[in-house]
């Protein structure tokens, strides 16, 4: 051990209450002159909330409110701790990464089936059922990445690939952003383009990658917020 860690253990620093006081001021100074990004962003997450207890009245008081609030700060965590990995496949397939985000955020928000029943009971289902943070389907992700000529990267069975996307978060935001991609490339919407796709052509997007216009009324909805955090 280094001896000026031995020293510094044997020695702890004493801070006198005066001199305490002083500091927690200037922190709180500081927090208010130089709000932090977590501060900045705290009107963007209020703002997306407000959507989402708008799109989902039935949350709008009480105890369900409070849920909404959990599921919220889930997907919201999901998206921050994967912020890099958003970016990266967003930039490898051409796809904004608030397009992806904001289909993690719809899925965390409203997802009913836990992962792990989904891939449990995929062999009585014929593999059906989606996993992962955008809660991509086994057959839809065969299509896309063929597509792309990526299906090596997939395991044999429909149960092995939902539990990839399970235990997988890197691989389940790859294939989201795969799928949005595929999706897109359906509508004839080139690669150089899909970075600059107006909410319109997202919106036939978002409806084709789930198969619901509700779906898509509601993801659309989230991007103005998510593309200024990112």
């Amino acid at each position: 051990m280094c001896v000026a860690n031995t020293v510094a253990k044997a020695r702890p620093v004493r801070v006198r209450g005066p001199f305490a006081l002083v500091c927690a001021l200037l922190l709180l100074l500081q927090c208010l002159i130089i709000p932090s990004q977590r501060m900045r962003d705290n009107n963007l997450y209020s703002e997306l909330f407000r959507t989402l207890l708008d799109q989902y009245s039935f949350v709008a008081c009480g105890i369900g409110k409070d849920l909404a609030q959990v599921r919220f700060d889930r997907a919201m965590d999901a998206i921050n701790r994967n912020r890099d990995t958003i970016e990266e496949v967003g930039e490898y397939f051409g796809v904004p990464p608030e397009n992806i985000a904001a289909v993690l955020l719809k899925e965390q928000f409203t997802r009913s089936a836990p992962d792990f029943l989904v891939v449990a009971f995929a062999p009585l289902r014929n593999g059906k059922g989606s996993t992962g943070l955008g809660a991509v389907t086994a057959d839809t992700a065969k299509k896309a990445y063929a597509y792309f000529n990526l299906s090596s990267r997939l395991p044999s069975t429909n149960q092995a690939i939902l539990r990839l996307f399970m235990e997988d978060e890197y691989e389940a935001i790859f294939a989201t952003a795969c799928v949005l991609s595929y999706e897109a490339a359906q509508f004839g919407y080139g690669y150089d383009d899909f970075t600059h796709l107006d909410l319109k052509k997202w919106h036939r997007v978002y409806n084709k990658y789930n198969g619901d216009i509700e779906y898509a009324n509601k993801t659309v909805e989230y991007l103005p917020e998510l593309a200024e955090m990112f």
